[in-house]
Order: structure tokens, then sequence, then C-alpha cells
């Protein structure tokens, strides 16, 4: 640098500045640009939060609406006698209990007599059926017209 000349060397200098700054301002920008991407992805990290929270808080209020009509249902409709004969207690046990939309169900197979809604007491029969025409011994008929 000693054949370099004062002015040169300014200008030399002052321009390395310049890239310095530009430099500088590149990173500025890189940097509020990932700030930028941080708070973005917050951003919408706590809107499905929200919505997430949001869809829970309507699905319990939906079961609880559900839980109150079935309910009404229930009080409302006819009761239907039912007789749980024992003969089911080997396929559902000497006390069964399901679901029957947001409605405990627990029938007794010990031959008691029993009182449920219609619509509870059509679910019931539909279940003993099914395990009826599940055990029942078909016999198939080889059609020998052909």
């Amino acid at each position: 640098m000693d054949n370099v000349s004062d002015k040169e060397l300014e200008n030399i200098l002052g321009l390395e500045n310049v890239q310095d700054k530009k430099v500088e301002e590149g990173l500025k920008k890189v940097d509020d640009a990932m700030q930028n991407a941080a708070a973005t992805a917050a951003l919408k990290a706590a809107i499905n939060a929200n919505n997430e929270i949001a869809i829970r808080e309507a699905s319990k209020a939906y079961v609880t609406e559900k839980k109150k009509h079935m309910l009404n249902r229930c009080k409302k409709e006819e009761p239907v006698d039912f007789v749980g004969q024992k003969i089911f207690a080997n396929y559902f046990g000497t006390v069964y209990t399901f679901l029957y939309n947001t409605i405990p169900v627990t029938v007794r197979f010990d031959g008691s007599k029993q009182q449920f809604p219609k619509f509870i007491y059509d679910r019931i029969m539909e279940k003993i059926n099914e395990v009826s025409e599940s055990n029942t011994n078909k016999i198939e008929i080889e059609d020998r017209t052909k």
C-alpha cells in the first residue's frame, strides 16, 4: 500500500465503508424478515390454537344439547317392557351397557323385567337380532339346476 496515494486510499476506504453499510443493511433486512416470519408463525399458531379451542367448545356445546334432546325424548316416549333372556348373557354379559346418542343404556340379561323408551327398545332388539342371526346355523343349498 506504499504506492497508493492518500486520495486513492480514501476512495478505497470510502468504498469499503459503503460496502460495509450495504452488508449491514442487507443483514438488517434479513433479520427483519426473520422476525416477521417468526411473528407470522406465532400468530398462525395462536389462531390455530384458538380455532382448536373454539372447535372443542362447540363440540362440547353440541354434545350437551344432544344429550338434553335425547333425555327429553326419553321422557316423552312411551316406555316398553323388556325382559332380558338369560340365554343372551353368554353374548352380552349379565349386564350390558352401551351409549345411544350420548345416553348410557344398561340392559340386564338376568330374566328381570325392565322398561325402555321405544326407540331404545328397538335398538336393543336390533342388537339381539344381530347376535341371533350370527349364531344361527345356515344351511347352504347348492343350486343343481345349472
